[in-house]
């Protein structure tokens, strides 16, 4: 579990059940920092077990509304609706980012569970007759002597992750946005209720849009400890700025390549003191194989290493910042593929949309596309017949998570906590 411990430096525990099975976290305390959430956290009925990455930021409404009771941390509030209830039937109540074990200690059996974006990531890996999870791929590689896989190699090279699913290494799975794992040895993830985005009947607002992102960086907001702001030049930061007013902003870029002028006018207009980190050559190289060190996977874009260089500059007392990624993918803010999709209109011939499309997404040159990148884009294509909807799907399905996935890593491996207030299921919805 060292493997891991860059995403958690404030505490590291254990916990060994009656019947062997093993858990261990690394705590980022963030959300009542004191020693009573720690985890692997036990519920009080000493029936239920949590190792849980994230925040379920309303956990204060879910425990008045479901355990009748003010509790202080997240992490109990799951533990205890665990304890209580089938918690499934209640996920889609949580607001949040997260991916956690729920382990009952009585029926040595249990839950994994990811958030319905894909915020906070999830692997396994049936190996022998142990079920290996973790919030990375490279540890169960490592528990497991799993080789990288040459496919996912190929996949990442030309279009920056593997398939959904999947991961860096051989046999070790990517537990799916809004998916659920339980039951016997080789237990297939399965939907929870309403994990899917669903397709609004309502005339579009811009009104509503407006208050349901409002509401989602309020909510985003919740935390014991102090809040940054990562600001670039560009509208979406400014909007999570300018609701959220962090304590105070940052920004990186390189000595010609960088957005510092219109940040230090967001920063003067919303009256927020702004740190701008400014990277030469030699230290984006030094930095870089010192976050390959810690990722033990490639780098997709260079902004991994200056996400990962900024949130070193951040110091020990910032452990939280908020960012706008995602506003791209659910706000259509990829022009040229997403006017392109809009002008092609009805999808005539499956196939050859498709290779159309892959070649225009793909990030280089390539013979052929990799079978499991067709076949899933085949599957995503069902009951599709206009290209702008199987466009927009394919980027709330494949390349946000995949974005989510490089921003989570480069900022827990200098243990720092990416906030996306742009990633709500309601905004999706």
């Amino acid at each position: 579990s060292q493997n891991i411990s860059h995403r958690g430096p404030d505490k590291s525990n254990e916990f060994i059940s009656a019947n062997g099975s093993f858990f261990s976290h690394h705590r980022l305390s963030i959300i009542d920092p004191s020693e009573y959430s720690s985890q692997p956290f036990i519920s009080n009925n000493r029936k239920q077990i949590i190792c849980f990455n994230g925040e379920v930021y309303n956990y204060k409404k879910l425990a008045l509304e479901l355990l009748d009771q003010n509790i202080s941390g997240d992490t109990e509030v799951i533990a205890e609706i665990f304890s209580r209830y089938n918690g499934l039937h209640h996920l889609e109540k949580f607001d949040g980012m997260y991916a956690f074990c729920s382990y009952d200690l009585y029926k040595n059996d249990y839950f994994l569970i990811r958030d319905p974006i894909g915020i906070k990531p999830l692997y396994y890996k049936y190996f022998e007759d142990q079920l290996i999870v973790c919030s990375e791929s490279y540890p169960i590689s490592m528990w497991c002597g799993s080789k990288i896989d040459p496919l996912s190699e190929e996949e990442i090279r030309i279009f920056r992750r593997p398939t959904p699913g999947n991961s860096f290494f051989e046999g070790v799975n990517e537990l799916l946005p809004g998916t659920y794992l339980t039951g016997s040895y080789n237990s297939k993830p399965q939907r929870w209720k309403n994990s899917s985005f669903n397709i609004s009947n309502e005339n579009f607002s811009n009104k509503k849009i407006e208050n349901l992102l409002i509401e989602s960086i309020i909510l985003n907001t919740v935390s014991d400890v102090p809040l940054s702001g990562f600001q670039s030049g560009g509208f979406d930061s400014t909007i999570v700025t300018n609701y959220a007013n962090p304590s105070q902003l940052y920004s990186v870029g390189f000595k010609h390549d960088n957005e510092f002028e219109v940040v230090k006018k967001i920063s003067k207009l919303a009256n927020i003191p702004v740190s701008c980190l400014e990277i030469n050559s030699y230290d984006f190289k030094e930095i870089a194989y010192e976050y390959l060190k810690i990722k033990r996977e490639p780098i997709s874009v260079p902004n991994e290493v200056l996400i990962y260089a900024l949130c070193k500059h951040l110091g020990p007392k910032r452990k939280v910042f908020l960012t706008g990624e995602g506003a791209d993918e659910i706000f259509f803010g990829y022009d040229r593929i997403f006017r392109w999709a809009d002008k092609y209109g009805i999808i005539k011939s499956q196939e050859e949309f498709i290779y159309l499309f892959l070649h225009r997404y793909a990030y280089t040159e390539f013979e052929e596309i990799p079978y499991r990148i067709i076949n899933y884009a085949f599957e995503l294509m069902k009951n599709k017949k206009i290209a702008i909807d199987f466009v927009e799907d394919f980027f709330l399905n494949f390349h946000l998570p995949g974005l989510l996935m490089r921003a989570d890593k480069s900022s827990m491996a200098a243990g720092k906590e990416a906030r996306v207030p742009f990633c709500s299921k309601s905004l999706v919805d």
